[in-house]
């Protein structure tokens, strides 16, 4: 059997009821804060493309969707929190993401899906760090991170969320 092929693509209306659908399963609705995606729902439902200053994408495996990440300049979310975070300056991005098919949960794929976003995002020779802030007993979530290059910074508390702060530096990522 050969290696999976994985992918990005963005994100379309097309995937609307997919990413819906994925919002709903209880391994995703247990996390996942739904202020991270109602601007992109919000926004297709109104004819509305997604922001050019956000990366959202459907992770895709042999062609199957299974997954969603995004990308974000942090000081620029609307929630403001990452403002207050030491570090986080103009050029850090933030990330959110989940795996949405339960059949594909506890195979590494949000490994795979996490490092190949990381690649993508660090292109961008602005960015400088990447931070992600996942619940704090969402264990799949932060291992994921750490096992990328992610490091621990502690617990903090995000609107709707005692969270952990996990950061990647540009010089220190191995990819």
């Amino acid at each position: 059997m050969s290696d999976p092929d994985f992918s990005f693509r963005s994100i379309t209306a097309m995937d609307l009821e997919l990413l819906r659908a994925w919002l709903e399963v209880p391994h995703v609705r247990r996390w996942w804060q739904t202020d991270w995606t109602d601007p992109i729902l919000q926004g297709f439902e109104n004819g509305v493309a997604v922001p050019e200053e956000m990366d959202a994408c459907i992770f895709e495996v042999d062609g199957r969707p299974v997954g969603y990440i995004h990308g974000y300049w942090a000081v620029r979310d609307p929630s403001r929190f990452w403002q207050a975070i030491e570090g986080v300056t103009n050029a850090t991005r933030g990330i959110d993401f989940l795996i949405g098919e339960a059949d594909l949960v506890n195979r590494k794929l949000g490994r795979v899906m996490i490092r190949a976003f990381v690649v993508r995002q660090f292109e961008d020779q602005s960015v400088d760090r990447i931070v992600a802030a996942p619940g704090r007993d969402n264990w799949s979530a932060n291992i994921a991170l750490k096992r990328v290059g992610f490091r621990d910074r502690g617990r903090i508390d995000r609107p709707g969320v005692n969270a952990m702060l996990l950061t990647l530096a540009r010089a220190v990522f191995k990819s």
